[in-house]
C-alpha cells in the first residue's frame, strides 16, 4: 500500500512537471569569424552548402540524405530525427538569414535565424533557434533539455563555418581587423537646477474659517471752532472846550 502511494506521487508529480514547464525554448551560440562578411555569406546563405559544415550531415547520419529544391529550400526523407524540410523565409547578404524548419511532416516546427554582424573585416556570427511547445505535452520534456542536446552542434557548426571562411581570408591574402573605437563624448552635466522650497501642503477646506470683516465707523467731521467776537473799541472822552477870552480856566 504505501509502495503505491509512492509510485502515484511520483507520477502525479512528472505529469504536474509538465505544466510548468516552459512553452517556449530559445537555443543560440555565438562566434567571432576573423574574415570579412562577404566571404561568410556563401556559406550562410545557401542552403546547399550546410551539409558540408554544419552537423548535420551525411558523415555523423549516414541515413541523412538532403537535396535542394531551388536555391532556398532543402529536402531529405531520411535522418535520425525523420524526414523534414528548411526554407529559408529570409535573406539579406548584409544581415543573415531566418528559417523554418519542419520535421516529421509539420510536426515539430522551429524557426531559426543565422545574423551576421560587419565588424571591420571580421564577421560576428550568431546562431538562434526557437521552438514551442505549447500544444505539445509530451514535447515540453523534450524542451527542457534541447539546449543540451542541440547547443552543442550548434556551437560546433559555428566553429566549422568560423574555419572555412577563415581559410578563404587567409587564401585572399585579407587581414583581419576589428573596427576601431569611436571615442565616447565627454559627458556634460545639465547645470543645478536652483532648489526650491517645498510648497506647503493643501489646507482643507473645511479647516478654514473665515475672518470676520471689520468695518471701520465712517468717519465724524468735528465743527469748525466759533471766531471769537472782535472787542468794541473803548468810548472817547470828548475834548473840552475851550474858555472864552477873559475866562480862566476852572
Amino acid at each position: 500500500m504505501g509502495l503505491a502511494i509512492v509510485v502515484l506521487a511520483l507520477v502525479g508529480a512528472v505529469l504536474g512537471a509538465g505544466l510548468v514547464l516552459p512553452h517556449h525554448v530559445t537555443i543560440g551560440r555565438r562566434v567571432v569569424i576573423e574574415a570579412p562578411l562577404e566571404l561568410v555569406w556563401p556559406d550562410v546563405g545557401t542552403l546547399s552548402t550546410w551539409p558540408e559544415w554544419t552537423e548535420w550531415s551525411p558523415k555523423n547520419d549516414p541515413s541523412y540524405d538532403p537535396r535542394s529544391e531551388g536555391p532556398n529550400k532543402l529536402v531529405w526523407t531520411k535522418s535520425q530525427g525523420g524526414a523534414g524540410t528548411q526554407t529559408l523565409t529570409e535573406s539579406d547578404p548584409a544581415k543573415g538569414i531566418k528559417y523554418r524548419l519542419e520535421i516529421m511532416g509539420g510536426k515539430y516546427l522551429v524557426d531559426g535565424r543565422v545574423q551576421l554582424t560587419r565588424d571591420g573585416t571580421r564577421t560576428a556570427v550568431a546562431w538562434i533557434d526557437s521552438m514551442d511547445y505549447a500544444h505539445s505535452y509530451v514535447g515540453r520534456y523534450f524542451g527542457a533539455g534541447m539546449d543540451v542536446m542541440l547547443g552543442g552542434m550548434i556551437e560546433r557548426s559555428l566553429l566549422t563555418l568560423k574555419a572555412r571562411s577563415e581559410e578563404r581570408a587567409k587564401a585572399k591574402g585579407v587581414v583581419a581587423v576589428p573596427a576601431p573605437q569611436l571615442p565616447e563624448p565627454a559627458l556634460t552635466l545639465p547645470p543645478d537646477e536652483p532648489k526650491t522650497a517645498p510648497a506647503p501642503p493643501p489646507v482643507p477646506a473645511e479647516a478654514v474659517k473665515p475672518e470676520p470683516v471689520k468695518v471701520a465707523p465712517p468717519a465724524v467731521e468735528e465743527p469748525a471752532p466759533a471766531a471769537e467776537p472782535e472787542p468794541e473799541p473803548a468810548p472817547t472822552e470828548a475834548p473840552a472846550p475851550a474858555p472864552a477870552e477873559g475866562e480862566t480856566a476852572p
